[in-house]
């Protein structure tokens, strides 16, 4: 049963981030199902209901959503300061 203030996001999640994406959805309660597992790009696809009158999981989905922008940055980054294959 959907409740009216309960949203659906869904979300790619790459295979280095699983563990902690789960980690957040578990410590937080938040409802979620793996609705694809992409192998060949090493990711799976979440589904997380967000129950949009607790804040709360509002925050933790924002959370969530800045640690995939840093991995993304880091992973895909061009202009590596510090390169640290040289060291």
């Amino acid at each position: 049963m959907k409740s009216i203030g309960i949203t659906n996001e869904m979300i790619k999640i790459p295979q280095d981030m699983i563990l902690d994406i789960l980690s957040i959805l578990l410590k937080e309660e938040l409802n979620y199902e793996i609705t694809e597992v992409l192998e060949n790009r090493a990711m799976a696809v979440f589904v997380i209901g967000i129950d949009q009158s607790k804040p709360r999981q509002l925050k933790a989905f924002q959370n969530i959503q800045e640690l995939l922008t840093a991995y993304h940055e880091f992973r895909f980054s061009e202009n590596e300061t510090l390169n640290w294959r040289d060291n």
